[in-house]
């Protein structure tokens, strides 16, 4: 009998302690000022090359890379629906991951992001974010024309996220 009794406090007690440790939600990055951003391209294909090849291929890739992302958080914070400033805030509680799947030579993008708490933890995943490259230009210039386009897409992806969670929310 004692046992069942001590049983069932630990567990009432176990069930307790778990309400009070909550997970995050895209809600809780949504009400951060900023947020940091990472733009992974170790596993992409550019130009039907890994990172590596391509950077041999384009000399300006190590310098103009920085830009070609700063190209991706400007679009992502012109947007103004998702309600945080993205960029580089390695102390942020929260960060975006972007993974680059592949640039074509257009510039053209396709990615996936997650969404991370401080301790690394996956809030949430956004797939398939596809950035539209350029026309004329570079090889950097068309990859920046995509990058801006992804952030732009990223913007609006998670704006819709955020949107659905509110109205979960409130029911």
């Amino acid at each position: 009998m004692m046992k069942k009794v001590v049983l069932s406090l630990v567990f009432v007690l176990g069930s307790l302690f778990y309400v009070g440790a909550q997970e995050k939600t895209i809600l809780d990055v949504s009400q951060a000022q900023v947020v940091n951003l990472v733009v992974d391209f170790s596993n992409a294909s550019i130009h039907n090359m890994d990172e590596n090849a391509f950077s041999t291929y384009e000399p300006s890739y190590a310098k103009e890379k920085n830009e070609v992302i700063a190209k991706l958080v400007e679009e992502f914070n012109d947007e103004e629906k998702v309600g945080f400033i993205l960029g580089n805030f390695p102390k942020a509680d929260y960060t975006v991951k972007v993974n680059v799947v592949s640039v074509s030579r257009k510039g053209d993008m396709l990615s996936n992001a997650e969404i991370l708490d401080i301790d690394g933890n996956v809030i949430a995943t956004i797939s398939d974010i596809k950035g539209d490259g350029g026309t004329f230009g570079s090889n950097m210039n068309l990859m920046g024309d995509g990058c801006k386009s992804t952030g732009e897409a990223l913007a609006k992806r998670m704006a819709k996220m955020i949107k659905v969670e509110k109205k979960k929310a409130k029911q």
